[in-house]
């Protein structure tokens, strides 16, 4: 009660009347006059202080069962009809619902000693409001089915259309490829490149001033070819497999793992020691203290930071070595007990995070510390700014921030991917059509594209 009663005012009140009095963000920003988005503010931050005050037990998706102890019931009708009251007939109520918060101290905390854990909650509210809708039309193109779009950043994206697919596909295949620089409002058209009869294409990466493509065989037999338009759609170069372009080879900074004497763009992975390149084959001088089976490359951000990583299966302990001065040094974090997951690093570059089975590990002075139970999504997620998650839940996009997760959006078909471009915007994929969330954290402005 006293971790309680130690949160600012406004902050005690959004807690108390949306986990004991069962009201809405949107309800109790009616109640108090103000914005939704203000409400979700004091909830966060009320949460967050609440979490780090109770240094003796933790967060947990399995304490999470409604609680409403005796008299709730009547204080939360109570306060729902008395909604344009001034807020101290509001405090009122907050003295009552107060003098029964020990109870739910108990219900948050869990005597084991270990650091505050949040488990992953649902408010009640609705998603977000339909996105802007903006269609995708190509001058001399008939769309039968949804091209493939990827964006770079908010605005530069690349599409690809085609009419034959990897499952040996029969007739003639038509194909369109283009470019947009205004967000998805218009596409123009690039060259096409020569592709051999009974070959697909398929985007491996996109920038704003160049795109990554693979030809394969259709059917899986013959040669596969790399290629590139650097000239905003004007031409494309071919690259022979075994030859790759630069950009094929730029994935996390250009580093990656080979077999000692290794050239393949391939790592092999019969090797126990591995060593760190850059590039087709430029050994780094100064190799990372992890560098075995189990060793991956798992991110280089806009800072110059280069992170490995090894997991222990076995042992479910996770290991995690940085370099703050392209690979010349090295720092080794302390061992986690995350098991096997991934780090991200958020686009702005101020958070780290390792997703693991054993829940969400944020890194804080040189420390890794449980943050998150396990993410209870069931698809794919990525790491924006602010410490915001954007995760897929069923049929449902949402954000995953402090353990609450929030709806923004939700379709009539599964989401593909879910990520965070370089920009700091996100992007989704559903069977009928695209999602860019323009803006920061939670604050985003959402644009559906769609034929």
């Amino acid at each position: 009660m006293e971790a309680l009663k130690a949160l600012p005012p406004k902050h005690r009140l959004a807690v108390v009347l949306h986990h004991l009095a069962q009201m809405s963000a949107a309800e109790i920003a009616e109640q108090q006059g103000v914005a939704e988005g203000t409400v979700r503010s004091w909830l966060s931050r009320g949460r967050a202080k609440l979490a780090t005050q109770l240094q003796d037990g933790s967060w947990q998706e399995a304490d999470r069962v409604p609680f409403r102890p005796a008299g709730t019931a009547a204080i939360a009708r109570e306060v729902k009809a008395r909604k344009r009251l001034r807020q101290s007939g509001v405090a009122a109520a907050v003295v009552v619902v107060l003098a029964v918060a020990a109870a739910v101290v108990a219900v948050l905390a869990r005597q084991d000693g270990e650091p505050p854990v949040i488990g992953p909650t649902t408010p009640p509210e609705s998603p977000s409001p339909s996105p802007e809708i903006r269609p995708i039309r190509l001058q001399g193109t008939a769309f039968e089915s949804l091209p493939f779009v990827m964006f770079a950043d908010g605005i530069h994206g690349w599409l690809l259309y085609q009419t034959c697919t990897s499952d040996a596909s029969v007739g003639p295949c038509r194909r369109a490829i283009a470019r947009t620089d205004d967000g998805g409002l218009n596409w123009r058209a690039a060259n096409l490149p020569q592709i051999k009869d009974g070959n697909v294409l398929h985007v491996v990466g996109v920038e704003p001033d160049f795109a990554l493509l693979r030809e394969v065989p259709r059917e899986g037999r013959g040669l596969s070819y790399w290629w590139v338009v650097r000239d905003h759609g004007n031409s494309f170069i071919r690259y022979e497999e075994k030859d790759p372009p630069t950009e094929a080879l730029m994935a996390n900074g250009g580093y990656r793992f080979v077999c000692p004497g290794q050239t393949s763009v391939t790592p092999d992975e019969e090797c126990q020691t591995r060593t760190l390149v850059r590039g087709p084959d430029s050994v780094v001088p100064t190799q990372p203290p992890l560098n075995d089976i189990s060793t991956a490359v798992q991110g280089a951000d806009r800072d110059g930071r280069l992170w490995v990583v090894r997991t222990d299966n076995a042992a479910a302990q996770t290991q995690v070595a940085v370099s703050e001065d392209g690979a010349q040094t090295w720092r080794r974090l302390p061992t986690f007990n995350a098991g096997h997951g991934r780090l991200e690093v958020s686009p702005d570059g101020t958070d780290v995070w390792f997703a693991g089975l054993s829940g969400y590990w944020h890194l804080e002075g040189g420390q890794w510390q449980r943050r998150m139970a396990p993410l209870t999504a069931d698809g794919p997620f990525d790491l924006l700014d602010g410490g915001v998650w954007l995760v897929r839940r069923d049929k449902m996009a949402g954000y995953l921030k402090d353990g609450v997760f929030t709806p923004i959006i939700e379709t009539s078909s599964t989401i593909n991917w879910v990520w965070a471009l370089p920009d700091g915007t996100a992007q989704m994929s559903e069977g009928n059509g695209y999602y860019l969330g323009l803006g920061t954290g939670t604050d985003r402005r959402w644009i559906r594209l769609q034929l």
